[in-house]
C-alpha cells in the first residue's frame, strides 16, 4: 500500500465522522544535560489506541519531542497524551455503544488524528519552549503524507 492508497481509505471513512474534540492528557516537559551539546530536533508517537465508545471514534496517542542544539547546554522534552475525538455521523440507534472499529477506521484515527491535532501541539510546543526561557521553534505545517509517517504506517517506497 502506497500514500495515496492509504489517504485514499482514510478518506472513504472521513464521511462517517465529524471532528468533536482535541484534548491534552498528561502533558509534561523537561530539561536534561546533553553532552557534549547534540543538534537535534526528533518527533515520535508512542501508545497509539483507537476506540470506539458511545457512538464516537477515539483516537489517543502520545507525541514526544526531543530538541537541542549547540547553542543550549541541554536537551529539552515535551511529551503531551493527546485524545481526539470523533462523533459518528448518522447513526442508528441499532448501532451498538461499543464495538470492534474496521481496519480503515483504526488507520483513519491514527491518520487523521495526528493531522487534525497537529496545529494544536504545534502552540503546546512553542508554549512549553517560552516557559522555559528558550528560544522559540516553530514546528513545519503538518502534511497528509506527514501525518501517514507520523502516525507509524507502513507504506511502500514510492520513487520505485
Amino acid at each position: 500500500m502506497n500514500t495515496s492508497e492509504v489517504l485514499r481509505r482514510t478518506m472513504s471513512v472521513s464521511e462517517k465522522y465529524s471532528l468533536e474534540s482535541v484534548s491534552f492528557r498528561q502533558c509534561k516537559f523537561g530539561v536534561e544535560p546533553a553532552s557534549p551539546p547534540e543538534d537535534t530536533t526528533q518527533l515520535e508517537t508512542l501508545d497509539q489506541t483507537q476506540t470506539y465508545s458511545s457512538f464516537a471514534l477515539i483516537s489517543g496517542f502520545t507525541i514526544r519531542i526531543k530538541l537541542g542544539s549547540e547553542s543550549l547546554p541541554d536537551v529539552t522534552t515535551i511529551e503531551a497524551r493527546i485524545e481526539v475525538r470523533y462523533r459518528a455521523k448518522n447513526v442508528t440507534s441499532e448501532e451498538p455503544v461499543a464495538r470492534s472499529l474496521s481496519d480503515d477506521e483504526k488507520m483513519f484515527g491514527r491518520v487523521t488524528g495526528i493531522y487534525n491535532s497537529w496545529p494544536y501541539i504545534r502552540e503546546f510546543v512553542g508554549s512549553c519552549l517560552m516557559r522555559l526561557g528558550m528560544p522559540p521553534l516553530t514546528l513545519p505545517l503538518m502534511l497528509p503524507a506527514h501525518a501517514v509517517e507520523l502516525a507509524g504506517i507502513t507504506v511502500e517506497d514510492e520513487s520505485v
